[in-house]
């Protein structure tokens, strides 16, 4: 009895300490849990200020453009072809250059014309001693008839002889310009400044010569400055632009040069020294089948286009 008596009063001390400590630790972790709190509410009370740009409206008018594929064209294209016939003796130029007008691209044998000149040269003064002789006689006859020595008859036929021999002198003038001319026509000149196409004949070639149009084509040469550029604009922004027009915000292009700015494939930064203009729409007869419409624009560097 004595030792049951010792023991229950140990048993009650040990579950006060048991609950103690349960109670110290439900403490910590309420205090610990609170610390937590606190921490998130300061936290979320002070946020990181984040950067941010500011700009300032800007009221401007705003141009709207439309874009088209166009293809360069010379304004001037020559075809040079021979104007004599012959044999070539020599080629002044390379393929691909620039060529000024009076630059000299062909050479054409001389000497077949240079002889044809002499001997038109030669009838010439032939026809021009005809004159002289004529014109002796008929002042010795209007000197005999005078005296009666001679009839009027003789003085008319030598007047009219008189006329013969000018009408000859005039048509041996005609022959030899037309021999020289032919000299000249040897010596093939660019006739307008541009760009020289490659050479179509090589020398010791046989060339004919021709007025009609069925000579020997030597080259081409077309003009670089200024230059014309053609696209064609769909229907849908004809109509657009048309639409403009008659609602007077956009000016006609047949009345007044809309600007153009041209810029090579690829580039991505227009050409400030080709902005240009609308200088002439053209309607092809096909634009109804097509549904398109070409136009011509001229760049501002260009000098003269109409």
């Amino acid at each position: 009895m004595s030792v049951g008596n010792r023991s229950q009063p140990f048993h009650k001390n040990s579950t006060r300490r048991s609950l103690a400590g349960i109670g110290t630790s439900i403490v910590l972790l309420a205090l610990a849990l609170g610390g937590c709190e606190q921490k998130s509410t300061q936290a979320s009370a002070a946020p990181v200020a984040l950067p941010v740009t500011v700009a300032q409206p800007v009221k401007r008018t705003v141009t709207d453009w439309d874009e088209f594929t166009g293809r360069f064209d010379a304004i001037e294209e020559v075809q040079v072809r021979a104007r004599v016939g012959g044999f070539v003796t020599n080629v002044e130029f390379k393929d691909g250059d620039m060529v000024h007008a009076g630059d000299l691209l062909y050479i054409i044998d001389p000497r077949p014309f240079e002889a044809v000149a002499e001997q038109a040269d030669g009838q010439l003064a032939d026809a021009r001693a005809k004159v002289e002789l004529a014109k002796r006689e008929l002042d010795r006859g209007l000197n005999l008839v005078q005296t009666s020595a001679v009839s009027e008859q003789v003085v008319d036929q030598r007047r009219q002889a008189l006329q013969a021999a000018h009408a000859a002198e005039i048509q041996a003038e005609g022959a030899l310009r037309a021999a020289q001319l032919n000299i000249e026509f040897t010596h093939v000149l660019a006739p307008i400044t541009g760009r020289v196409s490659r050479h179509l004949v090589s020398i010791g070639n046989l060339v004919q010569g021709s007025d009609n149009g069925g000579s020997t084509l030597l080259t081409t040469i077309v003009s670089l400055d200024p230059i014309y550029i053609y696209f064609d604009m769909d229907e849908a922004t004809y109509l657009k632009n048309n639409k403009l027009y008659f609602e007077g915000k956009r000016p006609s292009s047949r009345d007044t040069p809309n600007p153009v700015q041209v810029a090579l494939t690829g580039e991505t930064i227009w050409i400030s020294s080709t902005t240009g203009w609308i200088s002439r729409p053209e309607r092809c007869a096909a634009a109804r089948w097509s549904r398109t419409m070409t136009s011509r624009s001229c760049p501002a560097s260009s000098a003269g286009c109409g």
